[in-house]
């Protein structure tokens, strides 16, 4: 049983760059691979609107969201539970132990839009206002 928060940590390797090309799709499928064949258990978040890493590891399924629940559930959806957007990823129709998948969709991009909206942000801070809270 997990009773340290040291025992119930988590390592988070985030690959992010701006530019196009730089290998960030082969860079954290190839890491999430090689982490869950090592026996770690692994999540890999696709939050790219290309959905490269979902195609690859959801069984050439770009449109993800013709099948099933996306990150942009969660992000639509405040009260979206995590659980049914986790899917196990696989190498064609091979599951990979300890590799498990949020896959993304080409529509992620308009709703990054929509969350940047001024109504968006209201509509998501109402009951935070006059708390001492911080929403990032």
């Amino acid at each position: 049983m997990m009773n340290t928060l040291q025992e119930r940590s988590a390592t988070i390797i985030a690959i992010m760059n701006n530019k196009g090309g730089p290998g960030k799709t082969s860079s954290a499928t190839n890491l999430a691979v090689h982490y869950a064949r090592s026996g770690k258990r692994t999540l890999l978040i696709d939050s790219d609107q290309q959905a490269n890493t979902t195609e690859v590891t959801a069984n050439g399924k770009k449109y993800y969201s013709m099948y099933g629940s996306t990150i942009c559930d969660l992000y639509s959806n405040s009260r979206f539970d995590i659980r049914n957007v986790i899917i196990p990823a696989v190498a064609g129709e091979t599951p990979i132990p300890n590799l498990d998948l949020i896959p993304s969709d080409p529509t992620f991009e308009k709703i990054i839009e929509q969350t940047l909206t001024r109504s968006h942000r209201e509509k998501n801070s109402g009951s935070a206002s006059g708390k001492n809270q911080v929403r990032l």
